[in-house]
């Protein structure tokens, strides 16, 4: 494992990354949303295998956390010799203070054609919970991302329908296939009929360009500048007096 990859190991455990300089001895940082902050110094200068040795232990940490929920203690020190590199490693556990999303409203208009509601799965992975959006101003409209299916979500879109004149959802177009933006589709599917088109990105059969045309009098024929988008793929897409830049994970 080269030290690129032992970063990357470490961002999985911790959800960021770095080398910070610590004196005069390099020093590889990892924390995130675990709450934790560690720090592995290189003793000598044979660091990148050192640090690829301490990714891993960072990996085995955050993968105990997240099963038992527990905190490890802090001052937490391990030493260990990195075999056949001649070079030690110290493994500091630090308590680290997890940045608190400000709160948001279960439901907020965005715009005049975007109404927000909130998935209700607030979470250190999904911060304030994963948004839903309403597009349209008709009695049709497209539904962005579909949420964890919690509890009340439904309800409030619903609401929100309701009280803007909305009676269909034509189409749920899926940001990405996680299953916080994913597992509310049945849910909707059970509510709104099986004829609800979910899609991740728009079909290219016999066109070259998609459509988003089925939100009444909102969305003109969008235009994909990559043509049939897939997973990675970046582009603009085109409607009516908007345009959005955006990037398929």
């Amino acid at each position: 494992m080269d030290a690129n990859t032992a970063i990357g190991a470490a961002v999985a455990a911790g959800g960021f990354a770095g080398y910070a300089a610590k004196g005069s001895v390099p020093s590889l940082v990892a924390g995130g949303t675990s709450g934790l902050a560690l720090i592995a110094c290189g003793q000598t200068g044979r660091f990148k295998a050192a640090a690829a040795i301490c990714a891993m232990l960072m990996m085995i940490m955050g993968m105990r956390l997240v099963k038992t929920k527990k905190a490890m203690p802090a001052g937490l020190v391990a030493a260990l010799s990195a075999a056949g590199c001649n070079s030690s490693i110290a493994l500091e556990v630090q308590p680290c203070a997890v940045p608190v999303p400000p709160a948001l409203p279960e439901v907020a208009r965005l715009s005049d054609r975007v109404i927000r509601i909130l998935g209700r799965n607030p979470s250190s992975f999904t911060l304030t919970g994963t948004n839903l959006y309403l597009v349209g101003t008709g009695s049709s409209r497209i539904l962005v991302d579909a949420g964890e299916g919690k509890p009340g979500v439904l309800q409030d879109l619903l609401k929100t329908m309701a009280e803007q004149g909305c009676h269909n959802i034509s189409q749920i177009v899926v940001t990405h296939w996680h299953i916080d933006h994913l597992l509310g589709v049945p849910e909707l599917l059970a509510c709104f009929g099986s004829e609800v088109q979910v899609r991740k990105y728009m079909p290219s059969e016999g066109t070259s360009t998609g459509e988003l045309d089925n939100a009444e009098g909102e969305w003109s024929p969008t235009e994909f500048l990559q043509g049939a988008w897939t997973a990675g793929m970046s582009g603009v897409c085109y409607g009516r007096n908007w345009s959005l830049p955006a990037i398929l994970a």
